[in-house]
């Protein structure tokens, strides 16, 4: 069906305009099915800057190429069988070995589709933007605001095809897929094609309608995109035998060429230095020409005369001889461009394609309406700090009316950005789902205003790791971050080789990040301290104060712990804190708040058991440390202490007393007065508590200390945490890399 005309379209001459300010019409959805890991994966686009954030193999590369093998400029560019899902591609497989009837082939031969799902209103889009869709509404309605552009790769005759096949897979028990592919890709049935329809949102109601054939140059009128790949073959070799950059004016030239008054004032240029080279030529060679003319003047051929004149073409002009030059400012000296550093060189290609970018659409002769361009990694070769302004310099360079659309793995480009402009990408199962943070941001914002405010503040402070990690460990400050290394080597196999983020939050904010930790689906440990404290009410003032107190089995003790309040208080009575004996009796499951994130505290099994029968349970991460390793502790001396002859050794040649190897010194001034005479395990233990958490306690110099311990054991708290974090981050892992396989 066809509509020639709308209610609300009046004529439009097709010319070329310049872009408007504010985007009406735009890409609203992108769907892709069977493409590579994107069994069904939909993406939906903010106005101006949407960036795609996952870990490695999350389909982020698949998306831009999808779009280009079906819209971009480069026909040679093309979708092949190999192309096709996992899924997919074992669903065939299935299928032939079940010997399915051809009737069915449709059902089981593979195929890749790109929808995508454009909104408008025609009451705010200019007349030449509006001409360029109409043709292809199938709707009358007025309530109809979106078209959908559908970009098919599948079979002609689904049927011939599928009696290939089945000739072809004679043995059921071993069907090769490769072989499948390279068939189908040599019958040649598999093509292209395009279609577009009015389509209702999903929360409108009306009759499906049919659509319109396309053709792919239909398409990129209706939607003009720019690819610019991470892969750019720029040359830093001395050889300068690429000239990339060079090549990159050249094709900038040729999208201003058609700037009448630019090319005018070039052109003349050029035919000036036509005239001088014809002059030198016509000096240069004018004994050669003498010599001809005295052999030819007396033949036919005396009749004309030979000059040698110089035709020069600006573009042939510009091709053959740009090149990019350096200049050092403080020096003055010119180096060519392949003494640039990379980092350099790809910033300056990349605003060069985006500046071609914008000439070609505004020279093109019919502009279209929605405009993309999609940017890979632009990260690639830039340091740090570049990276962080690389999004505000493109997003200075481009129209109100382009969307832009970036993948990245860059934690320094994500943390210049708002959540509300994020899509974050994940494996589950063998295919990839795309969660849309900005829906989820909006919707926190609501519900829980401080929380939004905090973990969009901390994404300044690289949080955004986040989104590229295997798992997560919150942590409270320096001291766990300094000993978290050799925690995770002391306690667990494989942690280390995956990608973990360690994100310090402080005693009081983790609660808040958990709702973020949840909708991803990362997993994670909160390791955070117990912070017993006593309560005691002023009966005059009603006044509550709190002090520091150790942990016991006691009702009378509370924490003050802000994230274990939160998960652990009364469910019955939110305000009424957790006792110390409660959060000590909680087993390990308990702590397990959400379905991939556990809290990490002190507990029962970190306690020291002194010979006379007493248990001491630590409060922090540092008398935990303490207690765990009291042994080692005792063979500790001050760096003021001159070691004793029961801990020195004589050196055999020279006779000198020596400080023995595993008498360690430690920096941290408190615990040296404890070193200043030898002390029993039993006494250092009984000191920790006062020592650790006096006011002036170093707790970084005492970690940097603790390391030191080539043997130092982890409290069994950390341990245990990071144990469940290494299982649930390989049960992860493997649950997201399963390969999909289809349901008859």
């Amino acid at each position: 069906m066809t509509v020639t005309a709308h209610p609300n379209i009046k004529s439009a001459t097709m010319q070329k305009s310049s872009p408007t300010n504010g985007v009406a019409m735009k890409l609203e959805q992108i769907t892709i099915e069977g493409y590579r890991t994107h069994s069904k994966t939909t993406f939906s686009l903010e106005d101006d800057l949407t960036v795609i954030v996952g870990r490695n193999n999350t389909g982020k590369t698949s998306l831009v190429e999808v779009i280009d093998k079906f819209i971009g400029q480069n026909a040679r560019n093309r979708l092949h069988t190999t192309d096709f899902a996992a899924g997919q591609r074992n669903a065939l497989s299935k299928a032939l070995k079940d010997k399915k009837t051809e009737e069915e082939a449709e059902k089981y031969l593979p195929c890749i589709t790109l929808n995508l799902l454009i909104g408008y209103d025609l009451s705010k889009e200019t007349k030449a933007d509006a001409a360029v869709i109409a043709p292809y509404f199938t709707s009358l309605d007025t309530e109809c605001k979106n078209l959908e552009v559908e970009c098919k790769y599948a079979p002609q005759d689904a049927k011939t095809l599928w009696r290939q096949l089945l000739a072809a897979s004679t043995d059921e028990t071993n069907i090769d897929q490769d072989k499948l592919l390279a068939l189908i890709e040599k019958t040649g049935e598999y093509k292209v094609t395009y279609r577009a329809k009015s389509v209702l949102k999903e929360d409108q109601t009306g009759p499906a309608n049919a659509a319109n054939e396309l053709k792919r140059e239909d398409a990129q009128r209706i939607i003009n995109t720019e690819f610019i790949y991470a892969q750019i073959n720029l040359d830093d070799t001395s050889t300068d035998g690429g000239h990339y950059l060079s090549t990159a004016f050249e094709d900038f030239y040729k999208e201003v060429a058609t700037d009448d008054e630019l090319r005018a004032n070039l052109d003349s240029d050029v035919e000036q230095m036509q005239y001088t080279l014809t002059d030198a030529y016509n000096t240069f060679f004018k004994e050669a020409i003498r010599e001809i003319h005295s052999f030819t003047k007396d033949t036919h051929g005396g009749a004309l005369s030979l000059t040698v004149a110089s035709e020069l073409k600006t573009s042939r002009l510009i091709n053959a001889t740009t090149r990019v030059k350096f200049k050092d400012n403080s020096t003055l000296q010119t180096y060519p461009e392949s003494h640039n550093g990379l980092g350099y060189s790809r910033l300056t290609y990349t605003i060069l394609q985006i500046l071609a970018f914008k000439e070609r659409r505004t020279n093109k002769q019919y502009r279209s309406p929605i405009n993309i361009l999609l940017i890979e990694e632009p990260e690639a070769h830039l340091h740090p700090q570049m990276q962080e302004v690389f999004i505000r310099l493109v997003t200075n360079l481009l129209n109100d009316d382009t969307q832009l659309l970036i993948t990245t793995h860059s934690s320094h480009i994500l943390s210049e950005r708002k959540l509300e402009k994020l899509r974050y990408l994940k494996r589950e199962a063998g295919t990839i789902v795309c969660k849309n943070i900005s829906e989820w941001a909006t919707k926190l914002k609501h519900e829980n205003r401080k929380a939004h405010r905090i973990i969009s503040n901390y994404l300044h402070l690289r949080v955004s790791d986040l989104f590229f990690a295997d798992c997560a460990i919150l942590i409270e400050g320096a001291a766990e971050r300094i000993l978290l290394p050799k925690a995770i080597t002391r306690s667990t196999n494989t942690l280390s080789n995956t990608h973990y983020t360690v994100i310090e939050v402080g005693g009081t904010y983790a609660q808040h990040f958990i709702p973020l930790l949840e909708y991803i689906e990362i997993p994670t440990i909160i390791i955070t301290d117990i912070d017993s404290v006593q309560l005691t009410t002023n009966e005059e003032t009603k006044r509550t104060t709190q002090k520091k107190a150790q942990p016991k089995l006691d009702d009378h003790l509370f924490s003050s712990n802000p994230t274990l309040n939160h998960y652990f208080s009364n469910p019955f009575n939110e305000i009424e804190k957790p006792t110390i004996k409660r959060l000590l009796q909680l087993t390990s499951s308990d702590k397990q708040v959400e379905d991939s994130i556990r809290i990490c505290y002190q507990s029962c099994d970190d306690g020291y058991k002194c010979s006379d029968g007493t248990v001491l349970l630590p409060r922090s991460l540092e008398d935990a440390i303490i207690y765990v390793n009291a042994h080692l502790f005792t063979n500790l001396v001050s760096p003021k202490q001159k070691p004793s002859k029961a801990h020195s050794n004589r050196d055999s040649e020279s006779g000198e007393l020596q400080e023995s190897e595993d008498r360690l010194q430690f920096e941290e001034p408190h615990l040296n007065k404890l070193f200043s005479n030898p002390v029993t395990a039993d006494t250092f233990a009984k000191k920790a508590y006062t020592t650790t958490n006096a006011q002036a306690f170093e707790k970084t110099t005492f970690a940097i200390d603790c390391v030191q311990f080539e043997d130092l054991s982890i409290p069994h708290y950390i341990s245990e945490g990071l144990q469940w974090l290494e299982q649930m981050t390989a049960d992860s892992i493997e649950s997201a890399t399963q390969t999909f396989h289809h349901e008859d």
